[in-house]
């Protein structure tokens, strides 16, 4: 049998009619552009490395550039993904002193992802006007909370190569020219291989274009279209069987990171343990509703009325251009209402259950929304796009309203997501900028950081190993000695992949000694490293540092200089002065009162300004999802900043969990040194967070300062349970009137 297509003579197509696809292609590129620049347009180019990003660039200055990870690289853990830094290495390759090329590469996979779906959606439709809307909503579609952080920056690419070579395979199924159809078949083959070595979650996808050709053509007819495509075939499969040919040749050569994930679990024991109800239970549930929930309520909650004005000049600019596409010719129109949107729709819903499907395999990544439903978004589309078309084919302007709201949403949450993760950056920058500025990067003693703010080594603000490689990169050389972190107050030393230990200084050194929370474990020796040893830097509770006068001569190199060092200095660490015009876009909390949990939306943790707690968990509902956090220290803390507006506050907390009786009666609160006395609440269950209880107390304003406050639980931790006490889920501190002081909590119970 052949492999080569039957070829066919060429039809001849009309001038016009080429000259309005032309201008229907223009027009999707830009729109989809115009969403694009109304993402950055508020933050810029600002963002930076946030996780293990930092551990990237790390690695370019311990071991030098590399595109490629392999056995004998840094990363040869994650070697079963040969291509994941690939896109970072490139951006670093055009310029090594800022994060202006990995904005310009991840602008780039959004425009690709838009428009090369929107090519598909087209095939199937006929339509530029629908095949638009799908490459919009894919860009904005909310149910993956990571599509903007660099953490996610190979993940993009991924997804971006999977359709972009969806986008050749379609056009392999419809030339007849030989050349054309081998190039297609090269290019469809090898960006589905790039895909797969950037990330293994691009595997499922590799029913993408199978799947759009049923949507378009039926199942016999899709048949019959790639029996006479051999080749194409043989190629997008050759992209899977390669890669799994490396990994069997990796595999008894070294424990991936992908390994260690499984934790030893043979093929059959992934298969029959794998919960596949959650397939539907949250993967579908979050790709089709959950995503659109949060979105609309972010919508509703995150902004301010100039932010309203700014959502509603986008999302008209944007329709707007989407009524500007050409209208269906009576051709157009025919083939679009011959298109089987029953196809559509079941495609849609297989590409997303594919594309949610390889993340069941562990427990970790159905908790969050980040990168994992990135994969699932086409399907979802798919599906909605398959809504609209039906209920414009008897209600056009309900249906035009509808997509107005979708696209609202839709970027109001993207542009949340991206605020969010632009207020760790900016955190992150603020500690680096300080620490920087007083230190001078010298080797010969070891960095010892008092952290007063209480923020370093939670995952979301600098793990130690990851800070070690943020300033080996700032500073362009690595440390020799690891920096060592104390917060305080708590006196609590921060070590990588465990609890902490405890740092305490003495008249000539400081003494470090190892946790010993859990009960039939040797205790480590302490470390003693001599004070001539350490170069001591102070971080106050406001995040800045007292400058050294004898470090003037550095500051000035970093403002002035043309070292790599002054260079990142002021192109990564300096404020971009432009972007606090767009503050007012976002509601501001109100100073006068404390509202805390670890995270208002699922896989948008909280930076941790505290000590003695663990990361921060999801509890996962149908909509409603809490994030809660255990307690892991005997002394536990957080700190807010407050400006007390009333002579009493009413304190509401939250816990959750508690292991046992003792630790709820050895329980006591203090604030600012000044012991609260609390009662627990009857009858105040939560449907979100099960197994909680509610405790209130009265705090006098004296109690409270003006700035920077100190919440502390003190409480057992019970070493045959983890070292755990209880979880926390929420506190609220609020001015209360007075004169009613004494008529709250009329019905509450005194602490037992």
């Amino acid at each position: 049998m052949a492999v080569i297509p039957v070829l066919k003579q060429n039809s001849s197509v009309s001038y016009q009619k080429q000259r309005s696809t032309l201008y229907g292609w223009f027009l999707l590129l830009l729109t989809i552009s115009l969403v694009i620049f109304a993402l950055w347009l508020p933050f810029g180019f600002s963002l930076t490395a946030l996780i293990e990003e930092w551990g990237v660039l790390g690695t370019y200055i311990s071991h030098g550039l590399y595109f490629i990870v392999d056995l004998t690289s840094p990363l040869a853990a994650h070697s079963s993904r040969p291509l994941t830094v690939f896109p970072h290495s490139l951006a670093y390759y055009l310029d090594a002193n800022s994060f202006d090329y990995w904005h310009v590469l991840l602008i780039l996979s959004l425009l690709i992802k838009g428009f090369a779906f929107a090519y598909l959606i087209e095939k199937i439709t006929g339509s530029l006007r629908w095949a638009s809307l799908a490459g919009i909503l894919l860009i904005i579609y909310p149910a993956d909370t990571m599509q903007i952080a660099f953490r996610g920056f190979h993940i993009n690419w991924a997804l971006s190569s999977v359709l972009l070579g969806s986008c050749f395979f379609m056009m392999a199924t419809q030339t007849e020219r030989l050349i054309r159809y081998l190039i297609a078949c090269f290019l469809a083959a090898g960006l589905m291989f790039s895909a797969i070595c950037m990330y293994e979650a691009a595997i499922p996808l590799l029913a993408l274009p199978f799947l759009i050709l049923y949507a378009k053509e039926g199942f016999r007819r899709s048949y019959q279209c790639l029996w006479n495509r051999k080749i194409l075939i043989l190629g997008w499969i050759a992209s899977l069987a390669i890669y799994l040919l490396y990994l069997h040749y990796i595999k008894s050569k070294i424990n991936t990171y992908q390994s260690s994930l499984i934790d030893g679990r043979s093929f059959w024991q992934l298969i029959t343990q794998t919960p596949y109800s959650k397939l539907f239970s949250i993967g579908a549930l979050r790709g089709l509703m959950g995503g659109w929930f949060d979105a609309f309520s972010i919508l509703f909650k995150e902004f301010s009325f100039y932010g309203y004005i700014y959502l509603l000049l986008i999302t008209s600019c944007i329709c707007g251009l989407l009524l500007l596409a050409k209208p269906l010719a009576q051709n157009e129109q025919d083939n679009q209402l011959s298109v089987s949107l029953l196809r559509l729709g079941v495609a849609g819903f297989l590409l997303l259950l594919l594309g949610y499907s390889l993340f069941l395999f562990l427990p970790s990544h159905m908790a969050t929304t980040q990168r994992t439903f990135l994969f699932a978004s086409p399907g979802s589309v798919m599906v909605w796009l398959v809504t609209l078309m039906l209920m414009a084919k008897r209600a056009r302007k309900t249906a035009f309203f509808l997509s107005f709201m979708l696209i609202c949403a839709g970027f109001a949450a993207q542009l949340f997501y991206f605020h969010h993760y632009m207020k760790i950056s900016t955190t992150q920058r603020s500690l680096l900028k300080e620490i920087v500025e007083n230190f001078d990067g010298r080797n010969e003693k070891t960095l010892l950081i008092l952290d007063k703010t209480s923020q370093l080594n939670y995952t979301w603000m600098f793990l130690v190993s990851d800070l070690q490689f943020a300033l080996s990169y700032l500073y362009n050389h690595s440390f020799t000695n690891p920096i060592l972190v104390c917060r305080l107050p708590g006196e609590s030393w921060q070590l990588p992949g465990t609890r902490a230990g405890s740092c305490v200084e003495k008249e000539d050194n400081w003494v470090f000694s190892y946790p010993n929370d859990f009960p039939n474990k040797a205790q480590s020796p302490d470390k003693l490293i001599s004070k001539k040893d350490l170069f001591v830097l102070t971080i106050k509770p406001d995040g800045r540092v007292h400058p050294d006068p004898n470090l003037e001569a550095h500051r000035y190199d970093l403002y002035h200089g043309q070292s790599q060092r002054a260079l990142r200095f002021r192109n990564i660490l300096t404020e971009k002065t432009w972007l606090s015009y767009f503050n007012p876009i976002w509601k501001t909390p109100t100073s006068d009162r404390f509202q805390w949990n670890f995270g208002d939306w699922w896989g948008l943790e909280d930076t941790i300004s505290g000590n003695g707690w663990g990361e921060a968990q999801w509890l996962i509902n149908i909509f409603h999802h809490k994030a809660i956090a255990w307690k892991i220290a005997k002394d536990a803390n957080l700190q807010f900043k407050l400006r007390p507006t009333s002579d009493f506050y009413q304190l509401k907390i939250r816990l959750a969990n508690m292991v046992n009786e003792n630790v709820r009666n050895s329980l006591k609160i203090r604030i600012n040194e000044h012991e609260v006395s609390f009662r627990w609440l009857d009858f105040e269950s939560n449907p979100f967070v099960p197994n909680s209880m509610v405790l209130v107390a009265t705090i006098p304003s004296k109690d409270l300062r003006f700035g920077v406050n100190s919440i502390v639980f003190n409480s057992e931790v019970v070493k045959e349970y983890y070292g755990l006490s209880f979880q926390l889920a929420s506190i609220d501190l609020f001015p209360i009137n007075s004169l009613n002081k004494n008529n709250i909590n009329t019905d509450i119970k005194d602490k037992a």
